[in-house]
């Protein structure tokens, strides 16, 4: 009780949920072993397999995606 009295009071009412490769939902509470398992398996195998779970829905174009939205010259935009 503590615990969820402690949330509600930071304003927090869930922990997001992280898919990667379209495929593999990660709980954003896990430990970062997870994540680095997850991008591991990636890296092994050298390529990625299905592209963003929502930039079609979206609207996100192709070449974005490509760059990523988050490099130097977009963020300084």
């Amino acid at each position: 009780m503590q615990a969820l009295q402690a949330l509600n009071q930071l304003d927090i009412h869930s922990i997001p949920k992280f898919i990667i490769e379209g495929k593999t939902m990660v709980d954003g509470a896990a430990r970062s072993e997870v994540f680095v398992e997850a991008f591991r398996e990636i890296e092994k195998r050298g390529e990625i397999h299905g592209g963003p779970v929502f930039g079609e829905i979206l609207g996100v174009p192709g070449e974005v995606v490509g760059r990523g939205s988050h490099t130097p010259d977009m963020v300084a935009a």
